[in-house]
C-alpha cells in the first residue's frame, strides 16, 4: 500500500508552517479534500458526524451513499469530487477493508493497482472503487475520475489545496467549518460575473435550526454590486431559506441564511440562488 505521497503531504504541510482560517488556508486540510484534485470545478463536503450529532437529515443522494458503507465502517467526513472526467466520492473513516473486498470480489469487480495503490474495477468498466487501507479512505465513482484522484496523490502536487490558485479555492479559503460545505465554479445564479460560490452550513443557536453563509467571487466589484439584489430575491422566494443578509464588498457578496433542520435534507447542494 503507497503511503509516500499522503506522508509528504504532510510533511509539506510541516514546512509551510501557517495556517489560514479557512477550509484550505495554506496547509493540508485534513479528511477527504486532502486528496481532491486542483481541476475539481465543484465539490462538497459532508462532516458525517457533525450531522448525526445535530440529528440533521442530509438530502437523499447523500444519505445513500454514506448508507451504501454504514456495514463496513464509520465514516467521519465524505467529500464529492464533480471532475472533468465524471464524479469521485471519497470517504474517510476506519473501515472494514476485507468485508469491503469480499463484496467487491462477489459483485465481479477485478482487483488491480493504479499509481501503486489498490484498484477494484467494475465489469464494464466504467465505475472503479480505490481503497487507501493505511490512511482510511475509500474512494469510489468513475473510473477515470477515481484515477484522476489517485495520479494527483500520487504525484503530491495538482491538488486543490496546494496547487489550486482559481476561483473556487479563493472562496473556499474563506469559509469556516460545518456540517457541509460546498464550493462551485458554476455560481447556479441568474446575475453574470460570478465565478465561484462557496457555502457551509452548521449548527444555529436554535437545535432545530442551521445557519449558512455563502461567499460568492464576482469578476469586479460592479458585478458583485448589480447581483446583489437579485440574490436577495432569489432567497426570498424560496420558502424554505430565511435571508439575514446579503454583504456585497468589493468583489465578493457574503449572504447569510437560516433554514429548519426539518427542510435541509430537501435542498438540492450545491445551493441554486435563482428566482
Amino acid at each position: 500500500m503507497k503511503r509516500f505521497s499522503l506522508l509528504a503531504l504532510l510533511l509539506l504541510a510541516v514546512i509551510a508552517g501557517s495556517v489560514g482560517c479557512g477550509v484550505f488556508g495554506s496547509s493540508a486540510p485534513e479528511g477527504p479534500l486532502r486528496l481532491a484534485p486542483d481541476d475539481a470545478r465543484e465539490l462538497v463536503l459532508i462532516n458525517t458526524s457533525e450531522a448525526a450529532l445535530s440529528r440533521t437529515t442530509l438530502p437523499q443522494e447523500f444519505e445513500d451513499s454514506i448508507a451504501a458503507l454504514r456495514d463496513y465502517g464509520d465514516i467521519n467526513e465524505q467529500a464529492w469530487l464533480r471532475l472533468p472526467s465524471g464524479t469521485a466520492v471519497v470517504s474517510a473513516g476506519v473501515f472494514d477493508y476485507a468485508g469491503i473486498r469480499e463484496v467487491l470480489t462477489e459483485g465481479g469487480h477485478a482487483q488491480t493497482t493504479r499509481r501503486g495503490f489498490e484498484l477494484w474495477e467494475a465489469a464494464d468498466g466504467l465505475t472503479s472503487r480505490a481503497m487507501l487501507e493505511d490512511d482510511g479512505y475509500f474512494i469510489s465513482g468513475a473510473t477515470g475520475a477515481v484515477s484522476d484522484v489517485l495520479r494527483a496523490v500520487d504525484r503530491g502536487q495538482g491538488l486543490l489545496w496546494n496547487d489550486g490558485k482559481g476561483e473556487l479555492k479563493r472562496a473556499l479559503d474563506a469559509m469556516g467549518e460545518g456540517l457541509l460545505t460546498t464550493a462551485s465554479a458554476d455560481c447556479r445564479l441568474d446575475a453574470p460575473g460570478c465565478e465561484a460560490a462557496a457555502w457551509v452550513f452548521a449548527r444555529g443557536e436554535s437545535r432545530r435550526t442551521l445557519e449558512g453563509t455563502a461567499t460568492l467571487r464576482f469578476r469586479d466589484a460592479e458585478s458583485a454590486a448589480t447581483a446583489a439584489p437579485a440574490i436577495d430575491r432569489a432567497i426570498n422566494a424560496n420558502p424554505a431559506i430565511g435571508l439575514v443578509s446579503v454583504t456585497p464588498e468589493e468583489e465578493v457578496v457574503t449572504v447569510q441564511v437560516s433554514i429548519g433542520r426539518d427542510d435541509f435534507g430537501g435542498l438540492e447542494f450545491p445551493l441554486a440562488i435563482r428566482e
